[in-house]
């Protein structure tokens, strides 16, 4: 029982203090999303350092883990218009829950620094930038897409 109070209890206090960073600085963070990827890596980087039985928390860090997956999978698909594919979406999650397997199977310093490696471009372009700056496009491109448009049809 003090597992799972002790992993809620993580969940609640970064989110918490996510939530105070996104009224102040972030608005496009999302509080629930950094609260159980901070709690994953916590627990990790406490299990590592000896400090967590790994018997315990290994079943919290992998439902939080797989929780991270599908929330990169959730917030790409409602910021890229490329992500609304099934195939890709699936392609996606699938990736993710083979790299938390992976993780888990191989727990160690380096594992947990490649995940980092790897979690904070997908964090910064899937939660941070939006998605006007990751494909820009000038109006004048619109426009004149809009007149070839218009001199096609007629």
């Amino acid at each position: 029982m003090a597992t799972i109070l002790t992993t809620i209890a993580l969940i609640a206090l970064f989110a918490s203090l996510a939530l105070l960073v996104k009224k102040i600085a972030l608005p496009s963070l999302c509080p629930i999303c950094l609260g159980v990827s901070l709690t994953w890596l916590t627990l990790s980087t406490l299990i590592l350092a000896g400090l967590l039985p790994t018997s315990y928390f290994i079943l919290p860090v992998a439902i939080l883990l797989g929780g991270t997956a599908v929330g990169i999978v959730y917030q790409g698909e409602k910021k890229f218009k490329a992500m609304r594919s099934f195939a890709l979406k699936l392609t996606m999650l699938l990736a993710g829950f083979i790299l938390a397997y992976l993780f888990l199977e191989n727990m160690s310093w380096l594992a947990l620094v490649l995940a980092i490696a790897v979690l904070t471009p997908l964090a910064y372009f899937f939660f941070l930038r939006s998605p006007q700056m990751v494909i820009p496009r000038s109006k004048t491109e619109s426009i004149q897409e809009l007149e070839k448009k218009m001199e096609e049809c007629c």
